[in-house]
């Protein structure tokens, strides 16, 4: 947002110049004034000798001004689980406060799974992690609404009644990491669903390997990709 400025004369005011035969106007930032000049930093100031393409520093005439801005930056949130959301925009990845349960037990789940298959490098573990992310919102959502998918997979059809048959016998309750990770286990390691580690060394990116996961493991109807991927992306940061 931008507001007048509250100190017309504070370096890093956005100067606006007046419109004459010359420019339909003219934009940047103040670095400095005096002798009844603006010292202005910003692009396509040629007229001044520096092409049209140059970014620089140029005097212009105070009474060429036409308005004094300042921009508003709105703070970015509090770190989540120790990751830093300036850091993760730069890779076009939010994080908020709905992600902390998930950014807390990434890492752990991901540990596990490398100890337990020694062929998952730590991209491949973060792309399963993304995966389940998504299917149960963060860890957040473990019963979908309306019936059907339940755990971290989501788990429908034969596989939710296996997936309950696991727990029961087990002695876990349905909700618990203890049966969620243990069927995810059970699933890569004695079933046919394990070929899905095979089928991720072909993966030679993160976004590949995430997509592969889906695509044979999850199966699911909406891949969904972006958020997959956005919490592969957690997972990883959460594990580095």
């Amino acid at each position: 947002m931008e507001n007048p400025a509250a100190d017309p004369h504070r370096i890093g005011t956005v100067v606006v110049l007046e419109a004459n035969a010359n420019r339909s106007g003219h934009v940047g930032f103040l670095v400095g004034e005096g002798d009844g000049k603006v010292q202005l930093l910003a692009g396509n100031q040629g007229g001044h000798g520096g092409g049209l393409d140059h970014v620089g520093v140029v005097p212009y005439k105070v009474e060429e001004v036409a308005e004094r801005r300042w921009l508003e930056v709105k703070p970015l949130p509090p770190a989540v689980g120790g990751l830093n959301p300036r850091t993760l925009l730069h890779k076009g990845v939010t994080v908020g406060p709905r992600d902390n349960l998930f950014v807390q037990k990434a890492q752990g789940v991901m540990k596990r799974l490398m100890e337990d298959f020694s062929e998952l490098t730590v991209e491949k573990a973060a792309a399963i992690l993304g995966n389940i992310g998504h299917e149960c919102a963060g860890f957040t959502q473990l019963e979908q609404q309306g019936g059907g998918g339940r755990g971290w997979c989501q788990w429908d059809g034969s596989r939710r009644e296996a997936f309950f048959a696991f727990a029961e016998k087990n002695g876990f309750q349905r909700e618990s990491d203890d049966a969620n990770y243990g069927y995810l286990k059970h699933e890569l390691k004695e079933t046919s669903e394990g070929q899905v580690l095979q089928a991720m060394k072909k993966a030679t990116t993160l976004e590949a390997a995430v997509k592969i996961f889906n695509d044979v493991f999850e199966r699911s109807g909406k891949p969904n990709l972006l958020s997959r991927n956005r919490y592969a992306v957690l997972a990883l940061e959460s594990f580095d």
